[in-house]
């Protein structure tokens, strides 16, 4: 059965010998309210502590904290530091989130050239939002030559990695026919599949395939559930689109109030 005070007891003997691993695991039970009350400062203590011991994962963790000034002081020198250091131990949320301060100039000069490395060098490490991002970027060009065939290779491969936005992204390119031929019946399986994992314009996008019946037959029953679900999450087009069939009885009887609502 689930003891946290027994866990809590032998993380704490582990961090006394200088386990890397129970620092973290009990920095992340402090931090998330796991059997014990959270409490940020503390878990940032042991975050880096644990980074201090060579702990890659806490090093990104608590680079991050550093960054955004979570629990601690900001700090983008540190963030830095303990960013390059969790990437020279292979960490590819480190390689991720140090292209993004690149990319968009936070703590240091913007460099597209060095965040597009960073990005790559995440992706190749397995890293689904690095491969999402950088097939985006190799998709429009940013800091890098477009480059479709790049860009859907990059896109696939987090795709098999479940990657809800890359599965988005892939379905765009697929009813546009940005790069590769237009295919409705792929791009509304990409945004089926995408919707279902809870992206809200990938919910969008697929219910306006299926509105004007677009590589399927017209459903107005279910075009107007996943304009809602996309409404519910705060999807401003959803909740448009939403209102719209509610207002004109499509796909439901009238009903104004709930348009109005909308």
């Amino acid at each position: 059965p689930i003891n946290y005070n027994e866990a809590i007891k032998y993380y704490k003997m582990a961090i006394e010998k200088g386990n890397s691993d129970a620092m973290f695991n009990y920095a992340f039970m402090l931090e998330n309210g796991e059997g014990v009350p959270i409490n940020y400062e503390k878990s940032i203590k042991y975050y880096k502590m644990a980074a201090d011991n060579g702990n890659p994962n806490a090093m990104n963790i608590y680079a991050y904290s550093l960054e955004h000034g979570e629990g601690v002081p900001m700090s983008y020198d540190e963030a830095i530091h303990y960013y390059k250091m969790a990437i020279e131990k292979g960490n590819s949320d480190a390689m991720f989130n140090y292209a993004f301060m690149l990319e968009n100039g936070e703590g240091v000069p913007i460099n597209y050239k060095e965040a597009i490395k960073y990005y790559k060098m995440s992706a190749d490490n397995g890293n689904p939002n690095a491969m999402n991002h950088y097939a985006y970027l190799l998709k429009k060009g940013e800091g890098v030559p477009i480059n479709y065939n790049e860009a859907i290779k990059y896109y696939k491969m987090a795709i098999e990695k479940g990657d809800p936005k890359a599965m988005f992204n892939y379905a765009f390119m697929l009813e546009n026919g940005e790069g590769i031929p237009v295919n409705y019946e792929e791009a509304i399986k990409y945004y089926k599949i995408a919707a279902d994992k809870g992206n809200s314009e990938a919910m969008k996008n697929y219910a306006l395939m299926i509105f004007n019946g677009k590589g399927v037959p017209i459903n107005y029953e279910e075009a107007i559930k996943y304009f809602k679900m996309s409404a519910d999450k705060g999807n401003l087009d959803g909740m448009t689109s939403y209102a719209l069939m509610l207002s004109f009885g499509l796909g439901t009887p009238v009903n104004s109030e709930e348009a109005i609502k909308y």
